[in-house]
């Protein structure tokens, strides 16, 4: 798949990128926030991967800035977005539901980032993220 990666932390994105380039994926990076939407519209993506806190770069809040428009755009809104953070899941100040509201996405923590291919795995079989519950995929490891 090609994929898009918007992170601002390299500690975490380098290994994820390699992790997904091993497995086939053709990723694309943008670690500033403000660039993401520019960048979906000119690279045309399979799928998103957004973190939500730009706290490194330009401090952009995802939802708001990012998630919304996007949802908002008649060409975009039905691109696949996985939409990972770094807070507890459990604990998260950003509910999960407010990004999975929001059409064709999906929340995973970046606890559980080793969890991603087997989300784009479901995501390339069934073109979206129903019957995806991230608590039977944290059961079933």
């Amino acid at each position: 798949m090609k994929l898009l990666l918007a992170d601002d932390r390299k500690d975490w994105t380098l290994p994820t990128i390699e992790m997904l380039e091993m497995a086939g994926h053709v990723v694309t990076e943008e670690n500033r926030g403000r660039r993401v939407i520019a960048k979906v519209q000119e690279l045309q993506p399979e799928a998103l991967i957004l973190d939500i806190f730009f706290d490194q770069t330009d401090k952009v809040d995802a939802f708001n800035e990012i998630l919304v428009p996007l949802r908002q755009d008649s060409l975009l809104s039905s691109l696949p977005i996985i939409v990972m953070s770094a807070q507890d899941r459990k604990r998260s100040a950003v509910a999960p539901s407010l990004f999975t509201e929001q059409g064709k996405t999906f929340w995973l923590p970046k606890e559980l980032d080793h969890l991603l291919l087997v989300v784009l795995e479901h995501l390339e079989k069934s073109g979206d993220f129903l019957n995806l519950d991230l608590e039977e995929l944290i059961l079933r490891e």
